[in-house]
C-alpha cells in the first residue's frame, strides 16, 4: 500500500534537492543519532558501526509519513514524498548490503571471540 502511494503522488520538485537529503539522511544523520546514542556503553566499534548502518528503522517511518499526508498540513505532500523516496532509498540500499555486512559482522565477532 505505501508503494503503491509513493507511484500516486509522484514527484513534481527537482531530483538533486531530493537526493542531496536521502544521501545525508542515510548516510550522516541515522549513522550519527545512533553513534551518539551509545556514548558511554561498552559496545565494540564493528558493533557500533553495523547498528548505526542498519537501524533504526521501519514502519514507523511509514506510518508518521501517512499521519502527515493526511494531515491538513500546508506541505503535506512535499514532506510525505521526501519521506517515502527516502525509505525506498534506505530499503534498497540496506538490502543490498545486508548479507556482506551481517558477513562482515560475524567475521569480526568471531575473530575478537577467538583472539
Amino acid at each position: 500500500m505505501f508503494g503503491a502511494l509513493v507511484v500516486a503522488t509522484g514527484w513534481e520538485h527537482g531530483v538533486w534537492p531530493l537526493v542531496g537529503f536521502i544521501a545525508f539522511a542515510l548516510f550522516v544523520a541515522r549513522p550519527a543519532s545512533v553513534l551518539v546514542s551509545f556514548s558511554g556503553l561498552q559496545l565494540a566499534r564493528p558493533e557500533r558501526l553495523f547498528i548505526a548502518w542498519f537501524g533504526p528503522k521501519g514502519i514507523a517511518s511509514m506510518l508518521f509519513a501517512l499521519f502527515i499526508l493526511n494531515s491538513s498540513a500546508p506541505d503535506r505532500t512535499l514532506v510525505f514524498d521526501v519521506a517515502a523516496f527516502t525509505i525506498l532509498a534506505s530499503i534498497v540500499a540496506h538490502g543490498l548490503t545486508d548479507t556482506v555486512a551481517a558477513g562482515w559482522i560475524e567475521r569480526r565477532m568471531n575473530a575478537r571471540a577467538q583472539g
